[in-house]
């Protein structure tokens, strides 16, 4: 009953052939005169088949495959939308009472746009700025003139990439190590 015990422990590690030769021969003797050990180990290899994942072949991941990266195309575009209405919300506030709340927008659309686009960020950044900014003085969105529009776009820029540099310094303090 001792060595009953012992080959019931040792049986999982035998059907995946992760025991030593020595072992194997000991075990193979044992299941050659125990009846129980012989159904414990017929029960095992069942189970074992039972769960054995199935490889999936690249055809029938292609689908899957599909199905994600226009998801991901669909989250891409969501958050450039995104960061335009939080930038458009900013210039909507320039030159009124409520411009200070930009020195916490233009962070946050800073932050946000380095979740987005990682290192990108440093020139489509800009470029979403002074995109918006045009697309504000010709619908009459931002109601100062000209310099001062140009002055502040420069402005709301250095408060994003101050919000881009806090958010890659804890997405670098935050990161896993490998």
């Amino acid at each position: 009953m001792k060595e009953c015990a012992i080959v019931k422990d040792l049986l999982p590690l035998y059907i995946e052939d992760m025991v030593s030769e020595e072992t194997k021969l000991f075990i193979n003797e044992h299941l050659k005169e125990c009846e129980d050990c012989r159904n414990e180990l017929d029960i095992l290899k069942s189970e074992a088949l039972i769960s054995t994942p199935e490889i999936i072949s690249e055809n029938e991941m292609r689908p899957f495959r599909k199905a994600a990266k226009k998801l991901n195309r669909q989250l891409y575009g969501f958050s450039y939308m995104l960061i335009i209405l939080f930038i458009l919300l900013g210039f909507s506030y320039t030159a009124e009472e409520k411009m200070m709340y930009n020195s916490l927008i233009m962070p946050l659309v800073g932050a946000f746009s380095y979740a987005t686009f990682k290192w990108q960020v440093i020139y489509k950044l800009p470029v979403l700025l002074v995109g918006v900014n045009i697309f504000a003085m010709i619908f009459g969105i931002l109601s100062v003139d000209p310099m001062s529009a140009v002055l502040w776009t420069l402005i709301y820029m250095l408060f994003a990439f101050i919000g881009s540099l806090i958010a890659y310094l804890l997405h670098f303090a935050f990161r896993k190590e490998k």
